[in-house]
């Protein structure tokens, strides 16, 4: 039986928007720790979603600086416009990393990229790497952080769905191993600065909140609350010594930089 969701893109961003403030969110502001932002700077975000991380970066920058803020997905785009419209140094655009607007050559002062690039396939990867390259200062960071394998809870709630359901969420995703990520940033030209191992659990509250944010996650396109219905007797989600469900995530966390100095 097909668990497909009638989820609206619209209502699934804006879902999206809602729950990510308990995992996508905290991941970004970790990623800051290792950014160094000044008042004025102008900063490039690959994958931002409905923005909350972007808001956060208009205000460190001020008026003076310049968030730009990019997503393919559109309906994330418009709550992201919507919820921080009032921020008048984010510009929000709806595209592909690949196809990153290029204000003026070498402009960027810095680049993020939170939670986003093991939904980016390799050679857009390749592509996207080179190209921030190409627009930031000489001196200019990439900071950016990838999951590495779904959490235990992620396979579980997966595998309620029917095998075609489960095979469409395996084509989303594009992991290389650590070190083929650290090369293909050494081959775009970077310096890394720090490439480390990230591992995290984040409290994701009820069972229904987590299927919230697991449906959320794949852009509404599968019903888990309904599949729950089905199995519920006989799965046994991973949670935290409180009771609550459990996120754990595992990966890496790169600090690049563009040479001083490119041959």
């Amino acid at each position: 039986m097909s668990h497909s969701s009638a989820m609206e893109a619209s209502k699934s961003a804006k879902l999206y928007q809602h729950k990510t403030e308990g995992v996508q969110k905290k991941y970004g502001i970790q990623l800051l720790e290792y950014l160094p932002v000044k008042h004025g700077d102008i900063i490039g975000e690959i994958g931002c979603g409905s923005g909350n991380l972007a808001a956060i970066l208009a205000r460190l920058v001020g008026e003076e600086g310049r968030i730009i803020a990019l997503d393919p997905n559109m309906e994330r785009i418009k709550v992201a416009k919507k919820e921080y419209g009032n921020l008048k140094n984010i510009k929000f655009i709806s595209c592909k990393s690949v196809h990153l607007p290029i204000l003026k050559q070498k402009c960027y002062d810095s680049f993020i990229s939170n939670a986003v690039l093991h939904w980016i396939p390799t050679e857009e990867k390749i592509i996207t790497f080179r190209r921030i390259l190409s627009v930031l200062k000489p001196g200019g960071y990439f900071v950016g952080n990838i999951s590495f394998n779904r959490s235990t809870n992620m396979q579980l709630a997966t595998a309620m769905l029917t095998l075609e359901e489960q095979e469409e969420i395996s084509g989303f995703y594009y992991r290389e191993n650590p070190e083929k990520l650290k090369t293909l940033l050494l081959d775009a030209g970077f310096e890394i600065v720090e490439y480390k191992y990230r591992y995290s659990e984040i409290n994701l509250g009820t069972v229904s909140n987590f299927l919230d944010w697991i449906t959320a996650t794949y852009y509404g396109k599968f019903d888990f609350k309904a599949a729950y219905k089905h199995v519920k007797n006989d799965i046994d989600f991973m949670r935290l010594p409180s009771g609550d469900v459990k996120h754990t995530s595992e990966g890496a966390l790169f600090v690049c930089r563009k040479p001083l100095l490119i041959e």
